[in-house]
């Protein structure tokens, strides 16, 4: 029930695009289509510190673990983007560095295929001839980097919002993850199961990639909503996200509401461990955040009016908290 009401939440609200979610950029490479110039590293920070991960914007997304090789799209940390390897941490990094990049070019290389967008080779062809001394003084591997070619950042570009939209969930429901390789498994999961949200017949979402944020004492990449990864939570053979099967659409649409709840002011409110998310099922312009804590005297009194004017508004309330990495919720 929870997710249906976000779902139908979701087709309110003007949400980021398919595949895309708030990505902390530090950097801005600003390239020049002729060639001519050298890149010019444009910072988004604003503390200068050398923490400063930058300026939080929409970006390409993909989960992944520490070991698990997957591009995002123009808006990567450094061992993607350019090779570099990152510092303390085990294995051979330098290795790893050169076969993440490569999975980033190749990325590039199809996008620059189907988009047929002259910016995107722009910046194959730059990366494919790299320069160590075109970075800047406080380059930092551990920070993202998106590319701007002739003033227009690419990640804002229609036709890679496009070609990211079709080659997210295909990407996401082909992958396998730390968990699947041990055994060999795939995480795909069958074809033909039902959506418990939409009740469409899908391919289901093994593991949402799309995390709650913004819960108090939560994870700073968010916290699942559907997760089993015991088997005291699992069930007919069902594991992961599978105990419950939504299709990729509506994982999305549900995560996203949610989040979008979350960082509007007049949509919850944080008590303590616990972040209240609350809205009408349609748009009334009543505001029960500021009901609370900017009070009104004439809404209060609209308020208590109402319950004599018989005026039916369906209106939902979440409690949420932050519990091992997932969220524990009342409806």
């Amino acid at each position: 029930m929870l997710l249906q009401r976000l779902v139908e939440y979701s087709e309110r609200r003007e949400l980021p695009p398919t595949g895309y979610d708030k990505t902390a950029i530090r950097w801005i490479i600003d390239l020049d289509s002729k060639f001519t110039a050298v890149p010019n590293f444009v910072g988004t920070f604003s503390t200068g510190r050398k923490k400063d991960r930058g300026e939080a914007r929409l970006a390409p997304f993909r989960e992944r673990t520490s070991t698990a090789i997957r591009s995002k799209l123009f808006a990567d940390d450094g061992e993607y983007t350019f090779g570099k390897a990152k510092e303390g941490k085990k294995g051979d990094r330098v290795s790893f560095a050169r076969k993440c990049h490569e999975d980033y070019l190749n990325l590039l290389d199809l996008c620059a295929e189907e988009t047929n967008n002259p910016a995107v080779k722009v910046v194959s062809s730059y990366l494919k001839r790299w320069d160590e001394k075109w970075f800047p003084d406080d380059f930092n591997v551990d920070m993202n980097f998106t590319f701007r070619v002739d003033g227009q950042i690419l990640i804002d570009v229609p036709e890679i919002k496009s070609f990211w939209a079709k080659k997210f969930w295909k990407f996401t429901l082909e992958e396998k993850d730390e968990e699947d390789s041990d055994n060999g498994e795939s995480s795909v999961a069958a074809p033909g199961m039902e959506c418990h949200i939409c009740g469409k017949t899908c391919i289901p979402v093994k593991r949402h990639p799309f995390k709650i944020k913004s819960i108090p004492q939560g994870k700073s990449k968010g916290n699942a909503i559907i997760s089993a990864n015991k088997n005291a939570f699992t069930s007919f053979g069902l594991e992961a996200s599978l105990i419950a099967p939504t299709c990729s659409r509506c994982v999305e649409d549900y995560a996203k509401a949610a989040n979008a709840l979350l960082q509007d002011e007049n949509t919850h409110i944080a008590v303590g461990p616990l972040v209240y998310i609350f809205w009408t099922k349609e748009e009334t312009g009543f505001s029960f955040a500021s009901l609370l804590s900017k009070p009104n005297p004439a809404d209060v009194q609209v308020l208590i009016e109402s319950a004599y004017k018989g005026r039916e508004v369906f209106f939902c309330l979440v409690a949420v908290k932050a519990e091992s990495g997932r969220c524990a919720g009342a409806y």
